[in-house]
């Protein structure tokens, strides 16, 4: 996928599991946007492997229980600082439970992967 395509999946990801049950208000009391989130994204995809950003989004909630009936924004894993901006540790607690999620492949394709790719 193209970041383009992550990025994109990405505002699904932040309406399905970090906005329920709204949308989250701006520290200033404005009105949250996407275009917010997506700019938070874009920061983080500049460190971070963008499938990785939406991984740990799908995961973020269900480990912070208490946070269950709080809308939620990628702000949770971006803090600005003096010197620019940076990642939170829940940001890397949450790829990790999202690596622990994924199938093992133990890196071994099967033959029959092998042949697909070279029989037409």
């Amino acid at each position: 996928m193209t970041e383009r395509e992550y990025m994109n999946e990405a505002a699904g990801l932040v309406r399905e599991h970090l906005w329920k049950p709204s949308k989250p208000r701006s520290p200033d009391g404005r009105e949250w946007t996407m275009g917010r989130e997506l700019n938070i994204w874009k920061i983080l995809a500049k460190t971070y492997d963008p499938e990785h950003i939406n991984g740990a989004i799908t995961v973020a909630r269900g480990l912070r229980p208490d946070w269950s009936s709080n809308p939620l924004s990628l702000r949770i894993f971006f803090w600005k600082t003096p010197n620019g901006f940076n990642a939170t540790p829940f940001l890397s607690q949450c790829i990790g439970e999202w690596h622990k999620r994924q199938p093992v492949s133990h890196g071994i394709p099967k033959a029959s992967e092998i042949l697909d790719g070279m029989v037409e």
